[in-house]
């Protein structure tokens, strides 16, 4: 074994010595004698020794303890991590009401992103569900396209109905605007709580297509002592008739706006509120005054129907006699084809044809023509008219960006609001979650004490 420390002289204590006797002026007097005064003086007493174990003492402790505090501060970074898990402290009604505030504004943060389109601004909106506004417009335009051609009891003659083939084949009866019966019954299963909202009936008729024979039964039922023309009911009745569908349409729509709505209402509190005790304990508080603005919701929908289909038609809209006078037009062209002939590759027709054109019409015929031209520019320019009505007052405003949207529902304000009872009910820490709390607390007082030791 190498011994590379050195040595050290010293006297010791002899048998008859203790604390009381020994004379260390003499110990130290005699390392000035020979031979000893020879001995380098850092080497020699108990002095020297002390200090040269002290330095030793100081490096092993040193190396030893490196590892012990590299040890300790991962044991320090661990406990104040599950400190930050558990959220700030809630044990004052101050605490608490800060508690909901931050979840509240989180849960703003997601409705802002979503009606602007800012996915980008999170990774949660890689889920479909919370990309709210795009889910609602894509709804619309399906309904927009379903409604301009199915929601009409009879198919106008003028109507094309290529203009609204879009390749899908599958039955009306099972299908509507992308969702079906087992869609809708499953919707139904995860929130059980909007049944009044989701029809599982989503049976749409085919237009039927006996324009002409009906138009003419209405007349039968309708008509009075009129000259050349029909009295004001007719058409009233003619329309009312005609959109029957709208409500049933309406409110598969409406529901469909209100299920997207409530599922991201969903997703968006699970992001924002992590912790499923104080969620679950949100959610009947809020669910009430959230039903009750998708009630309104609906009810102003089906305000919309009612005001188009039980009231007058009328429209000051100029598109209306545009329609009317160009299906006119096409009555007249169609009369007079057969009397063209092709000049210079052009169809032509003799002018003196033209007044004699339609004259062969009887009064039956040329009123059922009449009734169903004035119909149809009435009905186009009200279904545009309704559409955009139940997009821009109902989805936009009430369900959607409006102050009283549901989305607007659960805010910064609501959370300063809240009774204080129910607050501690619902933001106050269990009794696990405070114990766990003060256990981390002391951990980290401890173990910032044992760092301090170590430096």
């Amino acid at each position: 074994m190498h011994l590379t420390l050195g040595s050290y002289v010293f006297r010791n204590r002899g048998g008859d010595d203790d604390d009381s006797n020994v004379d260390f002026a003499d110990q130290k007097r005699m390392f000035m004698d020979d031979p000893w005064s020879t001995l380098p003086r850092e080497r020699v007493g108990v002095a020297a020794l002390r200090e040269r174990l002290q330095e030793l003492l100081g490096q092993i402790t040193d190396k030893a303890f490196s590892g012990l505090l590299s040890e300790t501060k991962g044991l320090l970074k661990a406990a104040e991590k599950d400190l930050y898990a558990l959220g700030p402290p809630r044990d004052t009604e101050r605490e608490q009401q800060a508690h909901l505030v931050r979840i509240a504004g989180k849960f703003q943060e997601f409705v802002r992103d979503a009606l602007a389109t800012n996915y980008s601004h999170d990774d949660a909106f890689t889920n479909k569900d919370l990309r709210l506004i795009t889910t609602i417009l894509n709804l619309t335009a399906d309904f927009n396209r379903d409604f301009h051609s199915m929601s009409h009891s009879h198919s106008l003659k003028t109507v094309d109905k290529d203009d609204f083939s879009f390749g899908d084949t599958t039955p009306v009866s099972c299908k509507f605007g992308g969702i079906t019966c087992s869609v809708a019954n499953d919707a139904l299963m995860e929130y059980p709580e909007l049944e009044e909202f989701i029809p599982t009936d989503l049976a749409i008729d085919e237009p039927a297509e006996d324009i002409m024979e009906w138009i003419g039964m209405v007349r039968l039922g309708s008509h009075g002592m009129e000259l050349g023309t029909f009295g004001p009911t007719m058409l009233a009745n003619a329309f009312h008739e005609q959109s029957q569908k709208w409500p049933a349409m309406t409110e598969q729509y409406i529901g469909k706006v209100i299920l997207t709505v409530h599922r991201f209402f969903h997703k968006a509190l699970e992001l924002a509120c992590p912790e499923p005790r104080i969620r679950e304990k949100l959610k009947p508080i809020i669910l009430d005054e959230l039903l009750d603005r998708y009630s309104e919701g609906k009810k102003q929908a089906m305000t919309l129907v009612v005001i188009e289909r039980e009231r007058r038609p009328y429209t000051l809209s100029e598109v209306f006699s545009q329609n009317l006078q160009a299906s006119r037009g096409r009555r007249i062209a169609n009369a007079l084809y057969s009397s063209t002939r092709v000049a210079s590759g052009i169809r032509v027709v003799d002018h003196n044809k033209i007044e004699t054109a339609i004259t062969n019409r009887s009064n039956d015929i040329y009123e059922k023509e009449d009734i169903h031209d004035i119909l149809e520019s009435c009905y186009n320019v009200a279904c545009k008219r309704f559409v955009d009505n139940v997009w821009h007052q109902v989805v936009d405003h009430v369900l959607m960006s409006g102050p009283t949207s549901p989305l607007r529902l659960f805010s910064e304000q609501w959370a300063f609001n809240l009774d204080i009872m129910k607050m501690e009910l619902e933001a106050g820490e269990s009794r696990g979650v405070s114990e766990r709390r003060e256990a981390l607390r002391k951990r980290i007082r401890d173990l910032k004490e044992a760092m301090d030791v170590l430096r």
